[in-house]
C-alpha cells in the first residue's frame, strides 16, 4: 500500500523540496503540503485524503505549535505525527502526542527509510520504535 504524507512546513523553499523528493518516491501516493495546520484541516474539510504519515514543522510561527498535534488528530486520528526539528533539545515526553521526531539536516534518504519505519511501526504496533533518523520519544 502507497501511503499519502501531509507536510506542514512555514517555509516554502523546504516545502518544495519536501514534496519533489517525497512526491517522487514510489512508495508514496501523494504528498499533500500545507503552510500550517489551518490550511491542512482546511484541504482535509474540503475532500482530500486523509494522510498516513503528517510531518510538522515544529518551528511554526504559531505559539502554539505542538498544540496543534491535537487538532491534527481530530482529522487524522490514525496518522503518525512526526516533528521536524532543527535539534532535539527540549523535547521531552511524546511532545504533545507526536510519534517522534526527525533532524531537518539528516539526508532526505535516510529520512525516507525512518519514515517507512515509522509507517511501518504504526499499523503493526501501537508504539513507535527508533529508527535511525526518526527518534521515538
Amino acid at each position: 500500500m502507497k501511503s499519502i504524507v501531509a507536510i506542514i512546513e512555514a517555509e516554502p523553499a523546504v516545502r518544495e523540496v519536501w514534496q519533489a523528493y517525497l512526491g517522487a518516491q514510489p512508495e508514496f501516493e501523494s504528498v499533500v503540503v500545507a503552510e500550517s495546520v489551518e490550511e491542512l484541516v482546511a484541504t482535509l474539510l474540503a475532500g482530500a485524503r486523509k494522510p498516513h504519515l503528517i510531518l510538522l514543522d515544529a518551528r511554526l510561527p504559531r505559539a502554539a505549535a505542538l498544540a496543534d498535534i491535537a487538532l491534527l488528530r481530530e482529522f487524522a486520528a490514525l496518522a503518525a505525527v512526526v516533528l521536524m526539528v532543527e535539534e532535539s533539545a527540549g523535547l521531552s515526553g511524546r511532545a504533545g502526542g507526536a510519534n517522534g521526531y526527525l533532524l531537518k539536516n539528516t539526508p532526505l534518504p535516510t529520512i525516507k527509510e525512518g519514515l517507512l519505519e515509522v509507517l511501518f511501526s504504526v499499523s503493526a504496533l501501537p508504539v513507535v520504535v527508533p529508527v535511525p533518523s526518526v527518534y521515538a520519544f
